[in-house]
């Protein structure tokens, strides 16, 4: 079985298709494992969420930030931005179909020494603690007590501490989950930066994969880091590459020691 690791397609159903084609996807031999995010910003978000819900046990996907955002809208948390395409899906008929199934994504996938993350792990964890903090945020997000983690999550996120108050420590974990790119000496979540490395303003902050306390064996895919682009380090491999954005949509096979990219670039106008 052939492994595919897909990119943040954010609504550009367009680009998927496209990508899908190129790599001659088989619903029936291939998987497709989704970074999360694939909704908003694009127009299509509604056509995105119909396509990998029908595909079954042949997509995994991941919790992103995006899908996140799109239930706090949902639940009144927040308001539409002038960038936000949630209308789609908010106003669908299927709406709260499509809810109930985001709500039962994990926010960490792992299988066959493969690990998959939206935006990516605290240093100290190992895929153990990993799967072991995705299990009890799901189980917050799945019976709605996710909200003051949400809020935790935004702005400046508190230093991850095992020992914590509960809504601390998972507030962390959660801006880790969804959110990070960058870390401070703390290995506290910066927010404030968002661009490619080499034009980060400050010489503290940096690339979460790039820390590690904890060997992580297995090969980690992430997205949500569109100014990184595609990006290898070690074990560790970024594949958001900017499709919503007029970038690229990335197809990252995984299956093999050595993963390939295949690539397409934006078809969304």
């Amino acid at each position: 079985m052939r492994i595919f690791a897909i990119g943040d397609v954010q609504g550009c159903y367009r680009t998927l298709i496209a990508l899908l084609k190129k790599i001659e996807f088989n619903k029936k031999n291939d998987q497709l494992w989704f970074v999360g995010d694939l909704v908003n910003r694009g127009k299509d978000s509604d056509k995105v969420l119909d396509f990998v819900m029908d595909l079954g046990e042949s997509a995994k996907v991941v919790l992103g930030n995006h899908e996140l955002n799109l239930l706090a809208t949902y639940e009144g948390l927040r308001k539409q931005k002038e960038l936000d395409t949630m209308s789609c899906v908010l106003e669908s008929s299927r709406c709260e179909t499509y809810l109930d199934w985001i709500k039962q994504l994990p926010l960490v996938h792992a299988d066959q020494g493969n690990l998959m993350v939206h935006a990516g792990l605290h240093p100290g964890w190992d895929e153990k603690q990993a799967l072991k903090e995705s299990k009890r945020l799901s189980k917050r997000i799945r019976n709605d007590t996710w909200h003051v983690l949400w809020k935790g999550s935004k702005k400046e996120p508190p230093v991850w501490d095992e020992d914590a108050d509960k809504n601390q420590r998972d507030s962390a974990a959660l801006a880790y989950f969804i959110g990070v790119r960058t870390i401070d000496k703390k290995w506290r979540v910066v927010k404030e930066f968002d661009g490619h490395p080499e034009d980060c303003p400050n010489s503290e902050w940096t690339p979460w994969f790039e820390v590690r306390a904890k060997k992580m064996s297995s090969k980690v895919v992430f997205g949500h880091w569109a100014g990184l682009g595609f990006h290898h380090h070690k074990n560790f491999y970024g594949i958001d590459s900017g499709c919503v954005w007029g970038g690229s949509l990335t197809a990252l096979r995984i299956d093999s020691k050595k993963p390939s990219r295949t690539y397409v670039s934006s078809k969304e106008k």
